[in-house]
């Protein structure tokens, strides 16, 4: 499987919106203005496909100068892709525009029973900075990460 990142478009958060199970993605899909919001969240986002299948769509907003907040909306099938498939693309991916967005610091959560999501945080270059508690939209407990550009 040949894995491409493209430039995301708003159809693509949609898409993968819609197929995903998980009730986060759900409940951000159904949001009335997700629309403006779609179009705003791929000013820097990126969509993850094959040629057959969209994966999924990723992203940052910047917050102030070097710093940023990283989003991620997955298909359900990616947990069937293999880690080392997925993992250099993200990886180099991810230097690149920390790199020509100029950001020192980017940084997500992960809730704290999703270890697939962290595991796979930790393999492209996120590491665990400390506990977020009941900050999850259903008050559930999430793992603050970070990857830092040296």
């Amino acid at each position: 499987m040949a894995l491409v990142v493209s430039k995301a478009r708003p159809a693509d958060l949609h898409r993968v919106g819609a197929r995903a199970t998980r009730q986060v993605a759900g409940r951000f899909m159904a949001q009335p203005d997700m629309p403006a919001i779609a179009v705003s969240l791929c000013e820097n986002a990126w969509s993850l496909l094959d040629a057959e299948r969209l994966f999924g769509v990723c992203g940052f907003v910047i917050l102030r100068p070097g710093h940023a907040v990283c989003w991620a909306m997955f298909d359900d099938h990616v947990r069937a892709v293999p880690v080392h498939g997925l993992t250099g693309v993200i990886r180099k991916r991810i230097w690149v525009e920390m790199h020509q967005a100029g950001l020192r610091r980017l940084e997500s959560t992960v809730d704290v029973h999703d270890r697939q999501a962290l595991r796979w945080a930790r393999i492209v270059g996120f590491e665990i900075e400390g506990l977020m508690r009941k900050s999850g939209i259903d008050a559930q407990d999430q793992w603050l990460i970070a990857r830092i550009m040296e």
